[in-house]
């Protein structure tokens, strides 16, 4: 038997007992582990997590993405190949690439752009980045507030709004965005997993109330360098290169993105099993020098993103500052990254990386570090009329005890160590603590759509710019989305407001400055740390990196050598 049809009948016999010809096809597959599952929500205006963000990552295109290789914030042309921004400040045009398709084979244009877009402002899909990306779009409120009404049976006798006046489809592969005020972040707003376009052709067929619940969710249809393939939840995600994508085409044909048990990754790594274990959480140096020692590279940056504990604002317990800030001082985040991250990241004390250029440096003095200090954390419960009456060692007011719940989600190996601690913490400081472990799924209708929770711990994957509308501005407290702190505070929302408008980058980092010195008065979330991003890879995966803002930068030129 010749060797062609050695092949063909190995090929033959794994079809006939069913195993999956890419998942052992050396070379050519790739196997990416992660340790949370996504949810199956594959759709920019929808997702709310990093895990279904990643999928996005593959399968869709934005416009543009950031220039990571760049000190200046810069970008690099995706879908669109050029743009535009007017002198005044009001206008952003792009011209779109002419040669891209959809992975079905229709042809993308300028009306995909505008129909991405203007649903993302529709308020029957409530779309997660509506607040963060859209609010100054000229005509976006109003279309929102009519599509509201829409939405509510309201809609008789208003004059309709047919779209968003500020999305203009110039010609067909050319589009602007006009503003009602100057915009400081605009470029930036469309280079992430949120700003990537969909399929008018396929969504525009589903009712804007049915696309949550839509088989189209689970199944993308984009212009990225992967194909979708199938979504075994719980389990994996399979996609094949895209030969017809408009960049490079990827060097490897299969991509399997794995949910794995972080007890096992690094086993299945070494094994062969796995090509690349992302965001390693277990960092004992005797941990990765078990990858190191069986010649595995191991590849670190400092995060774009951080752990925090969100508090339930609409507590009454929680609402008071001063337990807040006694919350504060009662936890010892410095040992946590000394002893669980081993080093391997910081403390934070405002809602942006430290590298950011509006964040105030320690040494600046600008903003309480809040270091460990358990007298002052029980001072603050006092004032705050939180003290021991009956000798329990846990605080108590008019008769109850100080009694609090801490959910988090699994699939974080350090965050699942800091719980207890932080619990232990919270009751020598005299706060009874309990925890709840649960998987982001039975999280997320708790504390992300819902305020079923007391205190819970996430994580948090921010962009190049600081903007932090979606997280504190008061419109955005009962989006189901990120304000999960339900905070609200007006002079918050004019700081926001003129974060956004001012052009001058100076005068932005004095904005900047004093959000970042309210928010680490006010503690409406605690920020914990911000680990670095470790991850450990095969040596015979060459040209591999990674992306702060755009995890997949250079996928297209990964590849296998022996």
């Amino acid at each position: 038997m010749n060797g062609k049809r050695v092949i063909a009948f190995f090929l033959i016999l794994m079809l006939t007992l069913g195993i999956s010809v890419s998942a052992l096809a050396l070379g050519d597959t790739l196997r990416w582990g992660v340790y949370s599952a996504p949810k199956g929500w594959f759709h920019p205006a929808i997702y709310t997590d990093m895990y279904d963000a990643y999928i996005l990552m593959l399968t869709y295109s934005p416009l543009v993405i950031q220039d990571e290789s760049s000190e200046e914030i810069s970008f690099i042309p995706q879908l669109a190949e050029s743009w535009n921004v007017s002198e005044d400040g009001l206008s952003l045009t792009f011209y779109l690439r002419k040669d891209v398709k959809w992975h079905d084979g229709v042809p993308f244009t300028a009306d995909d752009v505008v129909f991405n877009y203007t649903a993302m402002c529709d308020a029957r899909v409530n779309s997660t980045g509506y607040g963060d990306k859209m609010l100054s779009i000229k005509g976006a409120i109003e279309y929102n507030e009519y599509t509201t009404a829409l939405m509510n049976g309201e809609a008789e006798g208003l004059t309709p709004v047919e779209g968003v006046e500020g999305i203009v489809k110039e010609d067909d592969y050319t589009v602007t965005f006009i503003y009602s005020e100057p915009y400081a972040p605009a470029l930036v707003k469309f280079a992430d997993s949120r700003a990537v376009i969909t399929p008018k052709h396929i969504w525009e067929n589903i009712p804007f109330e049915q696309w949550r619940s839509s088989p189209e969710l689970g199944a993308p249809v984009g212009t990225g360098p992967y194909k979708f393939v199938k979504y075994e939840q719980d389990q994996y995600t399979e996609f094949v290169r895209n030969e017809d994508y408009f960049g490079q085409v990827p060097a490897i044909e299969h991509f399997i993105y794995k949910v794995v048990n972080q007890d096992t990754a690094q086993a299945e790594l070494l094994s062969g099993d796995l090509d690349v274990v992302s965001m390693i959480s277990d960092v004992r140096e005797e941990s990765l020098k078990v990858y190191t020692d069986a010649g595995m590279i191991v590849v670190e940056k400092a995060d774009a993103g951080y752990q925090y504990m969100n508090i339930n604002l609409r507590d009454p317990k929680l609402s008071d500052v001063r337990v807040r800030q006694a919350i504060a001082y009662a936890i010892d985040r410095q040992a946590i990254v000394d002893n669980l991250l081993n080093g391997h990241g910081i403390v934070l004390d405002a809602p942006m990386i430290a590298s950011s250029w509006a964040y105030p440096k320690r040494e600046e003095g600008i903003l309480n570090p809040y270091d460990y200090d358990l007298d002052k954390a029980k001072e603050l419960l006092a004032e705050a009329g939180w003290t021991d009456t009956d000798g329990d060692g846990f605080v108590d007011k008019d008769g109850q005890k100080f009694a609090v719940s801490l959910i988090f989600p699994v699939g974080n190996k350090v965050r699942e160590q800091s719980a207890p601690i932080i619990a232990q913490y919270l009751k020598i400081a005299g706060i009874d603590c309990s925890l709840e472990a649960m998987d982001f799924n039975s999280l997320s209708p708790r504390m992300v759509t819902g305020t079923d929770f007391e205190l819970g711990l996430i994580g948090l994957s921010i962009g190049s710019d600081p903007d932090v509308f979606s997280y504190f501005h008061s419109s955005e407290a009962d989006k189901g989305n990120f304000n999960m702190a339900r905070y609200e505070d007006a002079d918050m929302d004019a700081l926001i407001e003129a974060s956004q408008q001012e052009m001058d980058p100076a005068k932005r980092k004095e904005i900047f400055y004093e959000i970042n010195t309210k928010l680490n008065y006010d503690l409406p979330f605690l920020w914990l740390y911000s680990a670095n991003e470790i991850r450990a890879i095969t040596p015979k995966l060459k040209n591999y990196d990674f992306g702060n803002f755009w995890e997949f930068m250079n996928v297209e030129t990964w590849h296998f050598e022996e």
